[in-house]
């Protein structure tokens, strides 16, 4: 499996281009799961408790 990467976004610019950024300055937790191919696969969103969104993400992960 290749290594899984994670950013920061400090300036907040992905934030913005990937639409997540609120008027707050804050981001949304939105997951987007990227396949081997650079393409979206999945987006993540709306889930309050941070469990379900971490399970839900890895299996997306899984299915790729």
């Amino acid at each position: 499996m290749k290594q899984l990467r994670r950013a920061s976004d400090a300036k907040k610019e992905v934030s913005r281009a990937f639409g997540v950024l609120r008027a707050t300055g804050t981001a949304e937790r939105v997951t987007f799961v990227i396949g081997p191919d650079s393409v979206v696969r999945q987006v993540i969103r709306g889930l309050k408790k941070a469990e379900e969104h971490a399970d839900r993400a890895l299996e997306a992960v899984k299915s790729l």
